[in-house]
């Protein structure tokens, strides 16, 4: 009895920790952005103000302002999306509100520029709860419609051989240039300190790793701390990053338990719901990678200078594949695009010794292009590469590239059909009184071929 119990308890203590886990989207409304506020596209706005959060919350709807939020110059709108998640673990406040604000940039300039976004999330009950927004990590307690600013007051410096950007106001840290000291297994820094203050080291700068070809590390622990893993230049790219690219040595990524946006599967780094394939380690000796099921997005340069990869086999739902995807994959001879992308950005093949490339799918024309000077997605792709694509597709590729292309067969056309001949008819063996045999007999007489036969 006393065993069924402890069971029963058991299950239930279960049930209530994946109640409290559970995640509930939060309604995002009246997206608002302010337009490029340099006003001098084609050069880099000069602009002093500081990256700043405001926040204001009235019942459930809580305002959200970002005020200098840099991007490139051919933004054209913020795509932005918010979850709730249930009972922080570890904290006296019950909610935990993540703002993913995602910029769409079919075209890129050559210029940076800050930009005001603003927008409503609706369904948070709760004053107190830990915000991940924009550059800001942290605990967050609000007065009832009493705004809250947050400034981004930051200092650079240099620890153990590494740079840091401190978060002054927070008590944060992002690590902006790794230690080329760094050798063979080597941790991340979950906490630093400096001149007696003690910061959280939680983001990683997207070239932190840019060792001008690394080849020191085999192996990277990322601490449970890291909350953003590829902080990009100036905001200007829309899609994750692998910022460990340039170790070229490098065979194992591992993730520490508690991490709450990456793991590690068979040393290659993924975002935690397993949509996001971040980084395959360039120094990995495998031959043959299959992508798992459920992977939407390859992160810019996710494979680059992976030279041992002879195969890679990508899942049927993959919608996106980032800039320099596969750059340097010398040898990689075959790679087929499922049906399912619609987005391939420029240089994804640069490099590639590709024999047959198949793109199944009809990629959306904002990244099929090349002005401005960015090129195509077959930017850097071997001149001897035949490139199937669907017959619909094949006079608007040859206009941005002079490659040879082929159309894919349309499903409806019949493909490996063989000849086949008939049988030549023969006549069945048959009795004295006209009855059909089914084998011939060892005695007796009967009728074959229309003779006469004794045995």
């Amino acid at each position: 009895m006393k065993k069924a119990v402890i069971l029963f308890l058991l299950l239930l203590c279960k049930l209530t920790i994946q109640a409290q886990e559970s995640e509930r989207t939060l309604t995002v409304s009246d997206i608002q952005k302010s337009g490029c506020l340099s006003y001098a596209r084609g050069s880099e706005a000069q602009n002093s103000n500081l990256p700043t959060i405001v926040l204001k919350k009235e019942g459930d709807i809580l305002s959200v302002e970002l005020q200098n939020i840099w991007n490139n110059c051919g933004t054209w709108r913020y795509d932005i999306t918010a979850e709730l998640l249930d009972g922080w673990k570890g904290a006296s406040y019950s909610d935990s509100v993540t703002v993913k604000i995602v910029p769409y940039i079919p075209r890129k300039y050559d210029c940076s520029c800050p930009y005001n976004v603003s927008f409503k999330l609706q369904g948070l009950e709760s004053n107190t709860f830990y915000l991940t927004c924009w550059w800001f990590d942290g605990l967050v307690e609000l007065t009832e419609g009493e705004p809250l600013v947050l400034e981004n007051v930051t200092q650079d410096v240099n620890i153990d051989g590494c740079r840091y950007e401190l978060k002054k106001n927070f008590g944060q840290a992002m690590l902006k240039r790794g230690s080329s000291a760094w050798q063979s297994e080597t941790r991340i820094p979950s906490e630093i300190t400096y001149q007696e203050q003690k910061y959280t080291v939680n983001s990683i700068y997207c070239y932190a790793f840019d060792f001008q070809g690394n080849t020191n590390l085999t192996k990277l622990i990322i601490p449970s701390t890291i909350k953003d893993l590829d902080v990009p230049y100036q905001a200007n790219d829309d899609i994750a990053a692998n910022n460990f690219f340039n170790c070229l040595a490098l065979e194992t990524i591992e993730v520490e338990e508690g991490n709450a946006v990456a793991q590690s599967i068979g040393g290659v780094l993924f975002d935690k719901k397993k949509t996001t394939l971040w980084a395959y380690p360039a120094g990995l000796s495998k031959k043959a990678y299959k992508v798992p099921d459920g992977v939407k997005t390859l992160a810019l340069r996710s494979f680059w200078n992976c030279s041992n990869l002879t195969s890679i086999e990508l899942p049927s739902g993959l919608k996106s594949i980032g800039y320099g995807a596969f750059e340097k994959c010398s040898s990689l001879k075959t790679l087929d695009i499922p049906e399912s992308v619609t987005r391939i950005d420029t240089y994804a093949f640069n490099g590639t010794q590709l024999t047959d490339l198949y793109i199944r799918g009809v990629i959306d024309s904002a990244y099929v292009y090349k002005d401005y000077g960015a090129g195509s997605l077959f930017s850097g792709i071997s001149p001897n590469t035949k490139i199937y694509v669907l017959p619909s597709e094949v006079e608007r590729y040859q206009s941005i590239f002079g490659g040879t292309f082929y159309p894919l067969p349309s499903p409806e056309q019949p493909q490996d059909i063989r000849e086949v001949t008939a049988a030549p008819d023969v006549a069945p063996n048959i009795d004295l009184q006209g009855r059909r045999l089914n084998a011939e007999p060892k005695h007796g007489v009967y009728i074959k071929n229309g003779k006469k036969v004794v045995k």
